[in-house]
Protein backbone atom coordinates (compact mmCIF):
# COMPACT_ATOMS: atom_id res chain seq x y z
CA UNK A 1 0.00 0.00 0.00
CA UNK A 2 0.99 3.65 -0.13
CA UNK A 3 1.23 3.80 3.67
CA UNK A 4 3.30 0.64 4.19
CA UNK A 5 6.30 1.22 6.47
CA UNK A 6 8.04 -2.16 6.42
CA UNK A 7 8.82 -4.66 3.70
CA UNK A 8 6.74 -7.83 3.48
CA UNK A 9 7.38 -10.85 1.25
CA UNK A 10 5.15 -10.81 -1.84
CA UNK A 11 4.58 -13.33 -4.61
CA UNK A 12 5.26 -11.88 -8.05
CA UNK A 13 5.30 -13.33 -11.54
CA UNK A 14 8.44 -12.91 -13.65
CA UNK A 15 7.64 -13.46 -17.32
CA UNK A 16 9.59 -12.62 -20.48
CA UNK A 17 8.69 -13.07 -24.11
CA UNK A 18 11.06 -15.19 -26.16
CA UNK A 19 10.35 -13.22 -29.36
CA UNK A 20 9.36 -9.69 -30.25
CA UNK A 21 6.29 -10.62 -32.30
CA UNK A 22 3.18 -8.89 -31.03
CA UNK A 23 4.93 -6.29 -28.89
CA UNK A 24 3.55 -3.54 -31.11
CA UNK A 25 -0.04 -3.25 -32.34
CA UNK A 26 -0.63 -2.63 -36.05
CA UNK A 27 -1.82 0.82 -37.05
CA UNK A 28 -5.13 -0.45 -38.43
CA UNK A 29 -5.94 -1.89 -35.00
CA UNK A 30 -5.14 1.39 -33.28
CA UNK A 31 -7.60 3.43 -35.39
CA UNK A 32 -10.56 2.57 -33.15
CA UNK A 33 -8.65 1.34 -30.16
CA UNK A 34 -9.65 3.18 -26.94
CA UNK A 35 -8.69 1.36 -23.76
CA UNK A 36 -11.42 0.23 -21.33
CA UNK A 37 -11.61 2.37 -18.23
CA UNK A 38 -9.83 1.05 -15.17
CA UNK A 39 -11.78 2.00 -12.04
CA UNK A 40 -10.05 3.06 -8.82
CA UNK A 41 -6.61 1.90 -9.87
CA UNK A 42 -3.26 3.15 -8.70
CA UNK A 43 -3.34 6.06 -11.17
CA UNK A 44 -6.75 7.10 -9.81
CA UNK A 45 -5.32 7.41 -6.29
CA UNK A 46 -6.18 4.05 -4.73
CA UNK A 47 -4.01 3.22 -1.71
CA UNK A 48 -3.31 -0.29 -3.04
CA UNK A 49 -0.63 -0.53 -5.70
CA UNK A 50 -1.42 -2.36 -8.93
CA UNK A 51 1.84 -4.29 -8.56
CA UNK A 52 4.02 -4.91 -5.49
CA UNK A 53 6.94 -2.53 -5.17
CA UNK A 54 10.17 -4.49 -5.41
CA UNK A 55 13.56 -3.45 -4.07
CA UNK A 56 16.35 -5.62 -5.46
CA UNK A 57 16.80 -9.26 -6.34
CA UNK A 58 19.30 -11.63 -4.76
CA UNK A 59 22.12 -10.35 -6.96
CA UNK A 60 21.46 -6.78 -5.81
CA UNK A 61 20.10 -5.59 -9.14
CA UNK A 62 16.78 -3.77 -9.46
CA UNK A 63 14.00 -5.87 -10.97
CA UNK A 64 12.43 -4.47 -14.13
CA UNK A 65 9.42 -5.59 -16.17
CA UNK A 66 10.00 -6.60 -19.75
CA UNK A 67 7.13 -6.12 -22.25
CA UNK A 68 5.16 -9.22 -23.16
CA UNK A 69 3.77 -10.10 -26.55
CA UNK A 70 0.03 -10.31 -27.08
CA UNK A 71 0.23 -14.08 -27.52
CA UNK A 72 2.05 -14.52 -24.22
CA UNK A 73 -0.54 -12.38 -22.48
CA UNK A 74 -3.28 -14.56 -23.88
CA UNK A 75 -1.47 -17.64 -22.54
CA UNK A 76 -1.25 -16.12 -19.05
CA UNK A 77 -4.94 -15.22 -19.13
CA UNK A 78 -5.73 -18.80 -20.14
CA UNK A 79 -3.70 -20.00 -17.16
CA UNK A 80 -5.81 -17.81 -14.89
CA UNK A 81 -9.00 -19.37 -16.23
CA UNK A 82 -7.52 -22.84 -15.85
CA UNK A 83 -6.60 -22.20 -12.22
CA UNK A 84 -10.14 -21.04 -11.41
CA UNK A 85 -11.73 -23.97 -13.25
CA UNK A 86 -9.57 -26.71 -11.73
CA UNK A 87 -9.54 -25.57 -8.09
CA UNK A 88 -12.25 -25.08 -5.48
CA UNK A 89 -13.53 -21.60 -4.69
CA UNK A 90 -11.15 -20.36 -2.04
CA UNK A 91 -9.29 -17.21 -1.06
CA UNK A 92 -5.91 -18.77 -1.80
CA UNK A 93 -7.02 -19.58 -5.35
CA UNK A 94 -8.03 -15.95 -5.92
CA UNK A 95 -4.68 -14.84 -4.54
CA UNK A 96 -2.91 -17.18 -6.93
CA UNK A 97 -4.84 -15.74 -9.88
CA UNK A 98 -4.14 -12.21 -8.62
CA UNK A 99 -0.40 -12.77 -9.04
CA UNK A 100 -0.81 -13.35 -12.79
CA UNK A 101 -3.24 -10.48 -13.23
CA UNK A 102 -1.02 -7.96 -11.46
CA UNK A 103 1.79 -8.73 -13.88
CA UNK A 104 -0.43 -8.07 -16.89
CA UNK A 105 -1.94 -4.88 -15.49
CA UNK A 106 1.44 -3.14 -15.26
CA UNK A 107 2.92 -4.59 -18.43
CA UNK A 108 4.63 -1.75 -20.39
CA UNK A 109 3.51 -3.05 -23.79
CA UNK A 110 0.21 -1.70 -25.26
CA UNK A 111 -2.87 -3.79 -24.54
CA UNK A 112 -5.51 -4.65 -27.16
CA UNK A 113 -9.00 -3.56 -26.14
CA UNK A 114 -10.52 -7.01 -25.80
CA UNK A 115 -7.51 -8.34 -23.89
CA UNK A 116 -7.55 -5.45 -21.44
CA UNK A 117 -11.29 -6.00 -20.96
CA UNK A 118 -10.93 -9.65 -20.02
CA UNK A 119 -8.00 -8.72 -17.76
CA UNK A 120 -10.11 -6.20 -15.82
CA UNK A 121 -13.00 -8.67 -15.68
CA UNK A 122 -10.83 -11.40 -14.16
CA UNK A 123 -9.42 -8.94 -11.65
CA UNK A 124 -12.94 -7.89 -10.71
CA UNK A 125 -13.90 -11.51 -10.09
CA UNK A 126 -10.82 -12.15 -7.98
CA UNK A 127 -11.40 -9.06 -5.84
CA UNK A 128 -15.09 -9.70 -5.19
CA UNK A 129 -14.59 -11.25 -1.76
CA UNK A 130 -12.01 -8.74 -0.49
CA UNK A 131 -13.54 -6.01 1.65
CA UNK A 132 -10.84 -3.48 0.80
CA UNK A 133 -11.45 -3.61 -2.95
CA UNK A 134 -15.06 -4.84 -3.05
CA UNK A 135 -16.27 -1.44 -4.27
CA UNK A 136 -13.67 -1.39 -7.05
CA UNK A 137 -14.71 -4.87 -8.11
CA UNK A 138 -18.37 -3.88 -8.33
CA UNK A 139 -17.75 -0.61 -10.19
CA UNK A 140 -15.30 -2.23 -12.59
CA UNK A 141 -17.81 -4.87 -13.64
CA UNK A 142 -20.44 -2.17 -14.11
CA UNK A 143 -18.02 -0.19 -16.29
CA UNK A 144 -17.30 -3.22 -18.46
CA UNK A 145 -21.03 -3.82 -18.86
CA UNK A 146 -21.64 -0.20 -19.84
CA UNK A 147 -19.30 -0.65 -22.81
CA UNK A 148 -22.02 -2.67 -24.54
CA UNK A 149 -24.66 0.02 -24.04
CA UNK A 150 -22.67 2.85 -25.63
CA UNK A 151 -23.71 3.89 -29.10
CA UNK A 152 -21.27 2.84 -31.82
CA UNK A 153 -19.79 5.16 -34.41
CA UNK A 154 -22.23 5.32 -37.38
CA UNK A 155 -19.29 5.12 -39.79
CA UNK A 156 -18.39 1.70 -38.42
CA UNK A 157 -20.38 -1.42 -39.14
CA UNK A 158 -19.41 -3.05 -35.85
CA UNK A 159 -17.98 -2.11 -32.47
CA UNK A 160 -14.24 -1.61 -32.28
CA UNK A 161 -14.00 -4.44 -29.77
CA UNK A 162 -14.79 -6.96 -32.51
CA UNK A 163 -12.67 -5.32 -35.21
CA UNK A 164 -9.43 -6.40 -33.59
CA UNK A 165 -7.58 -9.47 -34.80
CA UNK A 166 -7.25 -10.53 -31.15
CA UNK A 167 -10.98 -10.84 -30.53
CA UNK A 168 -11.00 -14.66 -30.60
CA UNK A 169 -7.72 -14.96 -28.73
CA UNK A 170 -9.41 -14.62 -25.34
CA UNK A 171 -12.59 -15.99 -23.78
CA UNK A 172 -14.57 -12.81 -23.19
CA UNK A 173 -18.20 -13.55 -22.19
CA UNK A 174 -21.22 -12.41 -24.18
CA UNK A 175 -23.25 -9.41 -23.09
CA UNK A 176 -26.01 -11.67 -21.78
CA UNK A 177 -23.62 -13.67 -19.60
CA UNK A 178 -22.00 -10.48 -18.34
CA UNK A 179 -25.37 -8.97 -17.44
CA UNK A 180 -26.37 -12.10 -15.57
CA UNK A 181 -23.09 -12.11 -13.65
CA UNK A 182 -23.51 -8.45 -12.74
CA UNK A 183 -27.11 -9.10 -11.70
CA UNK A 184 -25.93 -11.85 -9.36
CA UNK A 185 -23.45 -9.40 -7.80
CA UNK A 186 -26.25 -6.87 -7.30
CA UNK A 187 -28.48 -9.51 -5.69
CA UNK A 188 -25.70 -10.58 -3.31
CA UNK A 189 -25.18 -6.93 -2.32
CA UNK A 190 -28.94 -6.52 -1.65
CA UNK A 191 -29.43 -4.26 -4.68
CA UNK A 192 -32.63 -6.07 -5.60
CA UNK A 193 -34.15 -3.36 -7.77
CA UNK A 194 -31.06 -3.12 -9.99
CA UNK A 195 -30.87 -6.90 -10.17
CA UNK A 196 -34.56 -7.03 -11.13
CA UNK A 197 -34.00 -4.72 -14.11
CA UNK A 198 -31.03 -6.74 -15.31
CA UNK A 199 -32.86 -10.06 -15.00
CA UNK A 200 -35.80 -8.62 -16.93
CA UNK A 201 -33.45 -7.58 -19.76
CA UNK A 202 -32.11 -11.12 -20.14
CA UNK A 203 -35.55 -12.75 -19.55
CA UNK A 204 -34.39 -14.72 -16.51
CA UNK A 205 -37.89 -15.02 -15.06
CA UNK A 206 -37.00 -17.34 -12.20
CA UNK A 207 -34.68 -14.74 -10.75
CA UNK A 208 -37.20 -12.01 -11.58
CA UNK A 209 -39.69 -13.75 -9.31
CA UNK A 210 -37.02 -14.08 -6.64
CA UNK A 211 -36.28 -10.34 -6.79
CA UNK A 212 -40.00 -9.54 -6.62
CA UNK A 213 -40.22 -11.58 -3.43
CA UNK A 214 -37.38 -9.61 -1.89
CA UNK A 215 -38.99 -6.31 -2.92
CA UNK A 216 -42.39 -7.49 -1.59
CA UNK A 217 -43.97 -7.21 -5.05
CA UNK A 218 -46.19 -10.24 -4.59
CA UNK A 219 -48.80 -9.22 -7.13
CA UNK A 220 -46.22 -8.81 -9.84
CA UNK A 221 -44.60 -12.13 -9.02
CA UNK A 222 -47.98 -13.85 -9.08
CA UNK A 223 -48.92 -12.42 -12.48
CA UNK A 224 -45.57 -13.36 -13.97
CA UNK A 225 -45.75 -16.89 -12.56
CA UNK A 226 -49.29 -17.41 -13.90
CA UNK A 227 -48.21 -16.19 -17.35
CA UNK A 228 -45.35 -18.67 -17.36
CA UNK A 229 -47.62 -21.48 -16.18
CA UNK A 230 -49.61 -21.17 -19.39
CA UNK A 231 -46.61 -22.45 -21.32
CA UNK A 232 -45.13 -24.69 -18.61
CA UNK A 233 -47.91 -25.96 -16.29
CA UNK A 234 -45.75 -28.77 -14.86
CA UNK A 235 -43.05 -26.52 -13.37
CA UNK A 236 -43.15 -26.94 -9.56
CA UNK A 237 -41.19 -23.76 -8.87
CA UNK A 238 -43.79 -21.64 -10.64
CA UNK A 239 -46.52 -23.12 -8.44
CA UNK A 240 -44.33 -22.37 -5.41
CA UNK A 241 -44.09 -18.75 -6.58
CA UNK A 242 -47.87 -18.54 -6.91
CA UNK A 243 -48.36 -20.09 -3.47
CA UNK A 244 -45.89 -17.72 -1.80
CA UNK A 245 -47.50 -14.71 -3.52
CA UNK A 246 -51.09 -15.63 -2.63
CA UNK A 247 -50.30 -17.18 0.79
CA UNK A 248 -52.44 -20.21 -0.09
CA UNK A 249 -51.37 -23.75 0.80
CA UNK A 250 -53.10 -25.50 -2.08
CA UNK A 251 -50.66 -24.23 -4.68
CA UNK A 252 -47.71 -25.37 -2.56
CA UNK A 253 -49.20 -28.84 -2.10
CA UNK A 254 -49.68 -29.04 -5.86
CA UNK A 255 -46.02 -28.16 -6.35
CA UNK A 256 -45.12 -30.88 -3.85
CA UNK A 257 -47.10 -33.44 -5.85
CA UNK A 258 -45.66 -32.31 -9.20
CA UNK A 259 -42.11 -32.62 -7.85
CA UNK A 260 -42.75 -36.20 -6.81
CA UNK A 261 -41.98 -35.25 -3.18
CA UNK A 262 -38.35 -34.75 -4.14
CA UNK A 263 -38.12 -30.97 -3.92
CA UNK A 264 -37.56 -29.11 -0.65
CA UNK A 265 -38.89 -25.73 -1.83
CA UNK A 266 -42.64 -26.52 -1.40
CA UNK A 267 -42.13 -27.87 2.11
CA UNK A 268 -39.93 -24.90 2.98
CA UNK A 269 -42.61 -22.47 1.84
CA UNK A 270 -45.33 -24.36 3.74
CA UNK A 271 -43.19 -24.23 6.87
CA UNK A 272 -42.67 -20.48 6.51
CA UNK A 273 -46.41 -19.90 6.16
CA UNK A 274 -47.03 -22.05 9.24
CA UNK A 275 -44.38 -20.06 11.11
CA UNK A 276 -46.17 -16.81 10.27
CA UNK A 277 -49.38 -18.35 11.64
CA UNK A 278 -47.50 -19.60 14.74
CA UNK A 279 -48.44 -23.22 14.04
CA UNK A 280 -45.18 -24.54 15.45
CA UNK A 281 -46.11 -28.23 15.33
CA UNK A 282 -46.62 -27.97 11.56
CA UNK A 283 -43.43 -25.93 11.25
CA UNK A 284 -41.44 -28.77 12.78
CA UNK A 285 -43.18 -31.35 10.57
CA UNK A 286 -42.63 -29.42 7.32
CA UNK A 287 -39.04 -28.42 8.03
CA UNK A 288 -38.12 -31.99 8.98
CA UNK A 289 -39.36 -33.11 5.57
CA UNK A 290 -37.45 -30.28 3.88
CA UNK A 291 -34.19 -31.06 5.71
CA UNK A 292 -34.42 -34.72 4.77
CA UNK A 293 -34.34 -33.68 1.11
CA UNK A 294 -31.84 -30.81 1.43
CA UNK A 295 -29.92 -31.09 4.72
CA UNK A 296 -27.29 -28.40 3.95
CA UNK A 297 -29.62 -25.40 3.99
CA UNK A 298 -28.85 -23.63 7.27
CA UNK A 299 -31.95 -21.44 7.31
CA UNK A 300 -34.24 -24.47 7.51
CA UNK A 301 -32.38 -25.87 10.51
CA UNK A 302 -32.48 -22.52 12.29
CA UNK A 303 -36.24 -22.18 11.87
CA UNK A 304 -36.66 -25.80 12.91
CA UNK A 305 -34.69 -25.12 16.08
CA UNK A 306 -36.74 -22.01 16.82
CA UNK A 307 -40.01 -23.90 16.46
CA UNK A 308 -38.65 -26.69 18.67
CA UNK A 309 -37.80 -24.13 21.35
CA UNK A 310 -41.38 -22.86 21.23
CA UNK A 311 -42.64 -26.43 21.66
CA UNK A 312 -40.19 -27.08 24.54
CA UNK A 313 -38.58 -29.89 22.53
CA UNK A 314 -35.07 -29.31 23.84
CA UNK A 315 -33.39 -32.32 22.23
CA UNK A 316 -34.76 -31.55 18.77
CA UNK A 317 -33.85 -27.89 19.10
CA UNK A 318 -30.32 -28.73 20.25
CA UNK A 319 -29.81 -30.99 17.25
CA UNK A 320 -31.17 -28.35 14.87
CA UNK A 321 -28.97 -25.52 16.14
CA UNK A 322 -25.98 -27.86 16.19
CA UNK A 323 -26.49 -28.48 12.48
CA UNK A 324 -26.71 -24.71 11.89
CA UNK A 325 -23.38 -24.20 13.64
CA UNK A 326 -21.82 -26.98 11.59
CA UNK A 327 -23.03 -25.45 8.32
CA UNK A 328 -22.20 -21.85 9.28
CA UNK A 329 -19.77 -21.60 12.21
CA UNK A 330 -19.99 -17.78 12.09
CA UNK A 331 -23.68 -17.65 13.00
CA UNK A 332 -23.57 -16.05 16.44
CA UNK A 333 -27.32 -16.27 17.03
CA UNK A 334 -27.30 -20.02 16.40
CA UNK A 335 -24.48 -20.47 18.93
CA UNK A 336 -26.39 -18.35 21.45
CA UNK A 337 -29.59 -20.37 21.04
CA UNK A 338 -27.62 -23.59 21.29
CA UNK A 339 -26.09 -22.41 24.55
CA UNK A 340 -29.54 -21.50 25.90
CA UNK A 341 -30.90 -24.98 25.13
CA UNK A 342 -27.87 -26.70 26.66
CA UNK A 343 -28.28 -24.60 29.79
CA UNK A 344 -31.92 -25.65 30.11
CA UNK A 345 -30.78 -29.28 29.90
CA UNK A 346 -28.33 -28.76 32.76
CA UNK A 347 -25.22 -28.94 30.55
CA UNK A 348 -23.57 -25.83 31.96
CA UNK A 349 -20.03 -26.26 30.65
CA UNK A 350 -21.08 -27.00 27.02
CA UNK A 351 -23.46 -24.04 27.24
CA UNK A 352 -20.58 -21.82 28.38
CA UNK A 353 -18.49 -22.94 25.41
CA UNK A 354 -21.36 -22.31 22.99
CA UNK A 355 -21.92 -18.76 24.30
CA UNK A 356 -18.18 -18.15 23.95
CA UNK A 357 -18.41 -19.06 20.26
CA UNK A 358 -21.42 -16.77 19.89
CA UNK A 359 -19.47 -13.82 21.29
CA UNK A 360 -16.63 -14.44 18.87
CA UNK A 361 -19.01 -13.63 16.02
CA UNK A 362 -21.19 -11.00 17.70
CA UNK A 363 -19.43 -8.96 20.36
CA UNK A 364 -21.83 -6.00 20.36
CA UNK A 365 -24.87 -7.78 21.81
CA UNK A 366 -25.18 -7.04 25.52
CA UNK A 367 -27.80 -9.77 25.85
CA UNK A 368 -25.26 -12.39 24.77
CA UNK A 369 -22.76 -10.95 27.22
CA UNK A 370 -25.39 -11.14 29.97
CA UNK A 371 -25.94 -14.84 29.22
CA UNK A 372 -22.19 -15.32 29.28
CA UNK A 373 -21.96 -13.52 32.64
CA UNK A 374 -24.68 -15.66 34.21
CA UNK A 375 -23.15 -18.94 33.08
CA UNK A 376 -19.61 -17.87 34.04
CA UNK A 377 -20.85 -16.97 37.51
CA UNK A 378 -22.51 -20.37 37.83
CA UNK A 379 -19.26 -22.11 36.84
CA UNK A 380 -17.16 -19.83 39.11
CA UNK A 381 -15.23 -18.56 36.07
CA UNK A 382 -14.78 -15.40 38.07
CA UNK A 383 -12.38 -13.38 35.91
CA UNK A 384 -14.42 -14.13 32.80
CA UNK A 385 -17.57 -13.06 34.61
CA UNK A 386 -15.95 -9.79 35.70
CA UNK A 387 -14.84 -9.05 32.15
CA UNK A 388 -18.33 -9.80 30.82
CA UNK A 389 -19.99 -7.59 33.44
CA UNK A 390 -17.81 -4.62 32.45
CA UNK A 391 -18.69 -5.07 28.77
CA UNK A 392 -22.42 -5.39 29.58
CA UNK A 393 -22.43 -1.96 31.22
CA UNK A 394 -20.29 -0.46 28.47
CA UNK A 395 -22.53 -1.65 25.62
CA UNK A 396 -25.98 -1.82 27.15
CA UNK A 397 -25.78 1.09 29.61
CA UNK A 398 -29.24 1.72 31.11
CA UNK A 399 -30.97 -0.79 28.82
CA UNK A 400 -29.49 -3.65 30.85
CA UNK A 401 -31.74 -5.47 33.31
CA UNK A 402 -29.58 -6.66 36.20
CA UNK A 403 -30.61 -9.81 38.05
CA UNK A 404 -30.04 -9.18 41.76
CA UNK A 405 -29.70 -12.88 42.59
CA UNK A 406 -27.03 -13.51 39.94
CA UNK A 407 -25.21 -10.32 40.92
CA UNK A 408 -25.11 -11.35 44.59
CA UNK A 409 -23.85 -14.80 43.61
CA UNK A 410 -21.12 -13.12 41.59
CA UNK A 411 -20.19 -10.94 44.57
CA UNK A 412 -19.80 -13.93 46.90
CA UNK A 413 -17.74 -15.73 44.23
CA UNK A 414 -15.47 -12.68 43.87
CA UNK A 415 -14.90 -12.61 47.65
CA UNK A 416 -14.10 -16.33 47.66
CA UNK A 417 -11.63 -15.76 44.84
CA UNK A 418 -9.94 -12.94 46.77
CA UNK A 419 -9.72 -15.23 49.81
CA UNK A 420 -8.11 -17.92 47.69
CA UNK A 421 -10.91 -20.42 48.21
CA UNK A 422 -11.45 -20.90 44.45
CA UNK A 423 -8.87 -21.06 41.71
CA UNK A 424 -8.45 -18.45 39.02
CA UNK A 425 -9.54 -19.04 35.44
CA UNK A 426 -7.36 -19.25 32.34
CA UNK A 427 -7.65 -15.52 31.79
CA UNK A 428 -4.75 -14.81 34.16
CA UNK A 429 -1.49 -15.52 32.38
CA UNK A 430 0.67 -15.23 35.49
CA UNK A 431 -1.48 -17.68 37.41
CA UNK A 432 -1.27 -20.12 34.55
CA UNK A 433 2.53 -19.88 34.54
CA UNK A 434 2.60 -20.45 38.29
CA UNK A 435 0.39 -23.51 38.00
CA UNK A 436 2.56 -24.82 35.17
CA UNK A 437 5.70 -24.40 37.29
CA UNK A 438 4.08 -26.24 40.20
CA UNK A 439 2.95 -29.01 37.88
CA UNK A 440 6.47 -29.29 36.47
CA UNK A 441 7.95 -29.63 39.99
CA UNK A 442 5.36 -32.26 40.89
CA UNK A 443 6.12 -34.17 37.70
CA UNK A 444 9.85 -34.08 38.46
CA UNK A 445 9.25 -35.55 41.90
CA UNK A 446 7.07 -38.31 40.47
CA UNK A 447 9.75 -39.07 37.91
CA UNK A 448 12.36 -39.49 40.61
CA UNK A 449 10.08 -41.78 42.64
CA UNK A 450 9.19 -43.85 39.58
CA UNK A 451 12.85 -44.22 38.68
CA UNK A 452 13.68 -45.54 42.14
CA UNK A 453 10.98 -48.22 41.93
CA UNK A 454 11.37 -49.04 38.25
CA UNK A 455 12.34 -52.57 37.22
CA UNK A 456 14.85 -52.28 34.36
CA UNK A 457 14.85 -55.41 32.17
CA UNK A 458 18.07 -56.69 30.58
CA UNK A 459 18.06 -59.01 27.58
CA UNK A 460 20.72 -61.44 26.53
CA UNK A 461 22.18 -60.77 23.10
CA UNK A 462 22.69 -63.79 20.88
CA UNK A 463 24.34 -64.43 17.54
CA UNK A 464 22.90 -66.63 14.78
CA UNK A 465 24.34 -69.38 12.65
CA UNK A 466 24.00 -69.93 8.92
CA UNK A 467 20.52 -71.41 9.32
CA UNK A 468 19.34 -68.39 11.34
CA UNK A 469 19.26 -70.30 14.67
CA UNK A 470 20.32 -68.42 17.82
CA UNK A 471 23.63 -69.44 19.49
CA UNK A 472 23.60 -68.66 23.23
CA UNK A 473 26.61 -69.23 25.46
CA UNK A 474 25.96 -70.50 29.00
CA UNK A 475 28.59 -68.11 30.41
CA UNK A 476 26.74 -65.17 28.88
CA UNK A 477 23.51 -66.28 30.53
CA UNK A 478 25.15 -66.44 33.97
CA UNK A 479 26.77 -63.04 33.42
CA UNK A 480 23.48 -61.50 32.39
CA UNK A 481 21.77 -62.76 35.52
CA UNK A 482 24.36 -60.99 37.70
CA UNK A 483 23.97 -57.61 35.91
CA UNK A 484 22.56 -54.74 38.01
CA UNK A 485 21.31 -51.35 36.82
CA UNK A 486 23.96 -48.70 36.91
CA UNK A 487 23.48 -46.46 39.95
CA UNK A 488 20.76 -48.64 41.47
CA UNK A 489 22.41 -48.53 44.90
CA UNK A 490 22.54 -44.72 44.97
CA UNK A 491 19.80 -43.05 47.02
CA UNK A 492 18.09 -40.25 45.10
CA UNK A 493 17.36 -37.01 46.99
CA UNK A 494 13.82 -35.83 47.55
CA UNK A 495 14.48 -32.69 45.50
CA UNK A 496 17.38 -31.79 43.29
CA UNK A 497 17.58 -28.09 44.21
CA UNK A 498 15.66 -27.30 47.41
CA UNK A 499 16.80 -23.66 47.52
CA UNK A 500 15.69 -23.03 43.95
CA UNK A 501 12.32 -24.65 44.64
CA UNK A 502 11.79 -22.45 47.69
CA UNK A 503 12.67 -19.37 45.66
CA UNK A 504 10.19 -20.33 42.97
CA UNK A 505 7.52 -20.90 45.58
CA UNK A 506 8.13 -17.46 47.04
CA UNK A 507 7.97 -15.86 43.59
CA UNK A 508 4.71 -17.67 42.87
CA UNK A 509 3.23 -16.31 46.11
CA UNK A 510 4.25 -12.78 45.17
CA UNK A 511 2.74 -13.16 41.73
CA UNK A 512 -0.48 -14.57 43.16
CA UNK A 513 -0.73 -11.67 45.58
CA UNK A 514 -0.24 -9.17 42.75
CA UNK A 515 -2.93 -10.91 40.70
CA UNK A 516 -5.42 -10.71 43.55
CA UNK A 517 -4.62 -7.06 44.18
CA UNK A 518 -5.12 -6.22 40.53
CA UNK A 519 -8.38 -8.15 40.43
CA UNK A 520 -9.63 -6.39 43.54
CA UNK A 521 -9.07 -2.99 41.92
CA UNK A 522 -10.73 -4.18 38.76
CA UNK A 523 -13.91 -5.53 40.36
CA UNK A 524 -14.26 -2.37 42.48
CA UNK A 525 -13.97 -0.25 39.34
CA UNK A 526 -16.67 -2.34 37.65
CA UNK A 527 -19.07 -1.90 40.57
CA UNK A 528 -18.29 1.81 40.66
CA UNK A 529 -19.24 2.03 36.99
CA UNK A 530 -22.49 0.14 37.65
CA UNK A 531 -23.46 2.38 40.58
CA UNK A 532 -22.87 5.46 38.42
CA UNK A 533 -25.28 4.03 35.82
CA UNK A 534 -27.97 2.62 38.15
CA UNK A 535 -28.59 4.90 41.11
CA UNK A 536 -31.92 3.45 42.30
CA UNK A 537 -31.14 -0.26 42.58
CA UNK A 538 -31.23 -1.57 46.15
CA UNK A 539 -29.90 -5.03 45.19
CA UNK A 540 -26.90 -3.39 43.56
CA UNK A 541 -26.03 -1.41 46.69
CA UNK A 542 -26.38 -4.60 48.72
CA UNK A 543 -23.79 -6.31 46.50
CA UNK A 544 -21.39 -3.36 46.66
CA UNK A 545 -21.67 -3.17 50.46
CA UNK A 546 -20.97 -6.90 50.75
CA UNK A 547 -17.86 -6.59 48.59
CA UNK A 548 -16.50 -3.45 50.26
CA UNK A 549 -16.95 -4.96 53.74
CA UNK A 550 -14.31 -7.51 52.78
CA UNK A 551 -12.01 -5.26 50.74
CA UNK A 552 -12.17 -1.88 52.52
CA UNK A 553 -13.79 -2.59 55.86
CA UNK A 554 -17.19 -1.91 57.46
CA UNK A 555 -16.90 1.90 57.26
CA UNK A 556 -16.98 1.97 53.46
CA UNK A 557 -19.65 -0.72 53.39
CA UNK A 558 -21.84 1.31 55.73
CA UNK A 559 -22.11 4.14 53.17
CA UNK A 560 -23.72 1.82 50.64
CA UNK A 561 -25.94 0.25 53.30
CA UNK A 562 -27.36 3.71 53.90
CA UNK A 563 -28.06 4.15 50.17
CA UNK A 564 -29.69 0.72 50.09
CA UNK A 565 -32.14 1.61 52.87
CA UNK A 566 -33.00 4.98 51.34
CA UNK A 567 -34.49 3.33 48.25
Amino acid sequence: TRWQQKQIAQSVLQARSTNDDGLSIPAEDQLYFPQPKSVEGEKQGHDLFDYPRETTDQAGESLTLSPLSVTDKAVILALCLNIRNTNPLHGLVNHHVQIYLERLVVDPAPQPFIMMSILLLLRSRAEKGRSRVAQRSFLQMQELLDQFTTRRDPTQATFYRSDSRYFYLVNFPSVWSLRQEFAECCFEDNLFKTALELYENIHDFDNVIKCCKQLDKRRRAENLARDLLETDPGNPMLWVAVGESTREDKYLWKAWELSGQKMAAPMRSLAKLALEREQFDKVVEYFEMATKINPIFGGDWFSLGYASMKLKNLDRGTLAFTRVCQIDPNDGYAWNNLGSLLLQQGKTRPAFNAISQALRNNRRSWRMWQNYFSIATELLEITEATHALAIIIEIGAKDVRLDGEVLMKFTHAAIRYLKGEIQSTGNDEEASKTAAAAQQTSTLREGVENFENAAIPHFVTASTNVDGEAIVDDDDVELAVDLQPFGADVEMPETYFPEKEARKKAEAEVLQKAILTRYQDRVKAVFRQITDTFVNNADLYDCVATLLRYTDGPVEAFKYREKEHRI
